[in-house]
């Protein structure tokens, strides 16, 4: 097998070397790393692109709903042991399937400020 002639690019005489890498990329440092983005393969208008999943999407969507409340929490007292350890006995015992309490609660809840800003803006409803 002959010798290699004429690659663009490169001198008369010289072609790729051992551990070089591919043709136009630069060396940034390791042994073997090497940064393509220099490479005489990639087109100008090639571009990356990143997908974000609908969990991910949904994920952000809660955050941004929780934020409004984050002043509220930060304001809120601490519960103490007692009232801690009062609320696992009622979830044990299942008070709050009682459909009058849960009927409390939505009450409770619609009265907060803001509770119901943004409720239909979501784009996958």
């Amino acid at each position: 097998m002959g010798s290699i002639k004429n690659i663009p690019g490169m001198p008369q005489g010289q072609g790729p070397r051992k551990n070089e890498g591919p043709a136009g990329a630069r060396k940034t440092g390791g042994e073997k790393a090497y940064d393509l983005s220099k490479s005489a393969d990639r087109s100008a208008s090639q571009a990356d692109k990143a997908e974000i999943s609908s969990t991910a999407r949904e994920l952000l969507n809660l955050k941004i709903a929780g934020q409004k409340y984050l002043p509220e929490i930060r304001d809120a007292k601490p519960y103490s042991r007692q009232e801690i350890e009062e609320i696992r006995r009622k979830v044990a015992e299942d008070y709050y399937d009682n459909p009058e309490v849960i009927e409390d609660i939505v009450e409770r809840l619609v009265e907060l400020p803001n509770f119901l800003t943004g409720i239909g803006d979501r784009d996958d409803q």
